[in-house]
C-alpha cells in the first residue's frame, strides 16, 4: 500500500516473503531511517523500524507483527509505526494514536481460539493481554471499554476492567498493574476511570 510522504520499493526475500521498504520521500531528512513491511507464507504481518544496519527489534517499538494479515491491520500498523518514528502526524487517522500505544510498550497483535484479536506482551514470564470489551476487534477509540489481563508464572490472573481505553493506557502507564499483581490470587478490578488521576473502583 502507499503511504503519504514516503517512498516505497517492493520486492520479496531470499525466503519468498513479500516485502515493501518506505522512507521519507523529502531528501536529507530521515536518511538511513526506513520502515521494512513483510508477509510471510503463513501470512503472518512483520513491521520493523530500521535506522543504518542496526537490528529491529531490540527496543521496545522498533517491531510489531501479527499472525494474520488484513489490509485493515497493514494500514493500522504502517500509521502507527510511522508516526511513532517518523512524527507523521499527517497520517493519524483516529487509529495511529491509539496503537502506538500498544506498539511503544512492545506489544504485538495476537488472535486468540475464539478469533478475538488482541495486543500482547511477553516479559520475564509473564503475559499481559489488551482487549476490547465485547468485541473481537482490537481498541479503535479512546473511548472503547478495554480490558488488561495479566498472567504470571504462577497461572494466576489480575483482570482489569477499564472504563475506557484511555484510562486503560494511563493505568498501565503508573506501572500499576504490577502493584495489584499478586502470584497466588485472581484478582479481579471491576472498574478504572482516569479523567487525569488514577481512580479504581
Amino acid at each position: 500500500m502507499e503511504l503519504e510522504g514516503f517512498v516505497s520499493k517492493a520486492g520479496t526475500t531470499p525466503e519468498g516473503e513479500r516485502l515493501v521498504e518506505y522512507h521519507l520521500e523529502r531528501k536529507g531528512k530521515g536518511r538511513g531511517k526506513r520502515l521494512k513491511l513483510r508477509v510471510n507464507k503463513d501470512g503472518n504481518l512483520i513491521v520493523e523500524f530500521i535506522e543504518g544496519e542496526t537490528v529491529p527489534g531490540v527496543v521496545l517499538g522498533e517491531r510489531v507483527t501479527s499472525p494474520i494479515h488484513t489490509e485493515e491491520l497493514e494500514k493500522r500498523l504502517l500509521f502507527a509505526m510511522a508516526s511513532l518514528h517518523f512524527d507523521a502526524t499527517w497520517l493519524d487517522d483516529g487509529h495511529s494514536v491509539i496503537d502506538l500505544e500498544m506498539i511503544k510498550r512492545g506489544y504485538d497483535v495476537g488472535k486468540l481460539k475464539s478469533g478475538e484479536l488482541i495486543w500482547y506482551r511477553r516479559e520475564h514470564g509473564t503475559t499481559l493481554v489488551v482487549k476490547r470489551e465485547e468485541s473481537d476487534q482490537l481498541p479503535s477509540s479512546f473511548s472503547d471499554p478495554t480490558r488488561l489481563v495479566v498472567v504470571g508464572l504462577t497461572g494466576k490472573e489480575l483482570v482489569v476492567k477499564a472504563m475506557d481505553y484511555r484510562s486503560l493506557v494511563l493505568f498501565m502507564e503508573s506501572n500499576a498493574h504490577y502493584e495489584f499483581y499478586q502470584p497466588h490470587h485472581d484478582i479481579h478490578i471491576p472498574g478504572v476511570y482516569s479523567p487525569d488521576i488514577i481512580t479504581v473502583h
